[in-house]
């Protein structure tokens, strides 16, 4: 795969050399998620200018978090700590937080959205709690369709890979991150590409597709559910496959005694979505069961 597969057609743009397939794809994903988030918002009878507004805080607060994850856990500090040592704050920054760039992780993303989301949300809906809940229910969609855009993005970059598996493998090319990653650890010499290396990227891209699908289904179909149903479905989803995802990767990430950075949150975070499904059915069983007075 290669990382500058779209600098033809956007260098006129942005300049050639600043962007890579990821930072298009991203692109591609906000363009695509802005009127998804206003639909969304209509089914669930919320105003979409609100949202909208919600969504403008959101983005950036989440790529903040998203790279500073990637700084703090992805074993890429010292790299970083080099660009300040060597230019200063200005440079560090510059270098550091370019939007063009690879060099993302999803759970950072998810941690500063939220928390701008939610501030933005208490202010514009005067804090209502089940409006504000509901806002999450808005974004749940939209959210599952950014990642699967995103990793797509990853696959072409040739960064989140995987294992070697001459089955299901997929070569990168010498220009793909992959390749950058393996040739220093002395891995490959002289090669045109990579052996073999399971697309976990593209897996990941293809399952959050799949519920997107799924969940705009639900949407279509049931329309408003108590607050955090979407969201929470979405959030079980995604950390049940990263959990598992996270054994078949093999490119440079954080890591805590014998799991990924991205694994202990999985569990926090499935864990703590699955809980608030099972209490929603809990509250559904225990309303059909009350006794309706005449």
């Amino acid at each position: 795969m290669n990382p500058k597969v779209f600098e033809p057609y956007v260098s006129w743009l942005f300049g050639r050399g600043v962007t890579d397939a990821y930072g298009v794809m991203l692109g591609v994903s906000f363009i695509i998620g802005t009127p998804l988030v206003a639909y969304c918002a209509r089914l669930l009878g919320l105003p979409r200018w609100k949202l909208l507004t919600v969504l403008a805080i959101t983005l950036p607060s989440g790529l903040l978090g998203a790279r500073v994850f990637h700084i703090l856990f992805d074993g890429s500090l010292d790299r970083y700590l080099g660009y300040y040592r060597y230019g200063g704050l200005a440079y560090f920054l510059a270098r550091s937080f370019t939007p063009f760039k690879g060099g993302w992780v999803f759970y950072g993303a998810l941690i500063g959205a939220c928390a701008a989301g939610t501030l933005t949300a208490w202010v514009l809906f005067k804090g209502r709690r089940e409006d504000i809940l509901r806002v999450y229910d808005v974004a749940a969609a939209p959210s599952a369709m950014g990642i699967g855009v995103t990793r797509l993005g990853c696959f072409l970059s040739g960064c989140c890979f995987g294992v070697r598996c001459d089955a299901l493998g997929v070569e990168f090319s010498r220009k793909s991150q992959a390749y950058a990653w393996l040739n220093r650890q002395g891995l490959i010499e002289a090669a045109d590409h990579t052996p073999p290396l399971l697309p976990t990227q593209l897996a990941e891209g293809l399952f959050c597709l799949g519920v997107f699908v799924y969940l705009m289904v639900l949407l279509e179909r049931r329309g408003r559910q108590p607050p955090l149903t979407y969201f929470s479905i979405l959030m079980v989803a995604y950390a049940s496959f990263r959990f598992v995802e996270e054994f078949f990767r093999v490119d440079p990430r954080g890591q805590l005694l014998f799991l990924s950075t991205s694994q202990w949150i999985s569990l926090a975070v499935g864990g703590a979505a699955l809980f608030v499904l099972r209490r929603i059915a809990r509250l559904k069983r225990e309303s059909k069961a009350r006794p309706t007075s005449t």
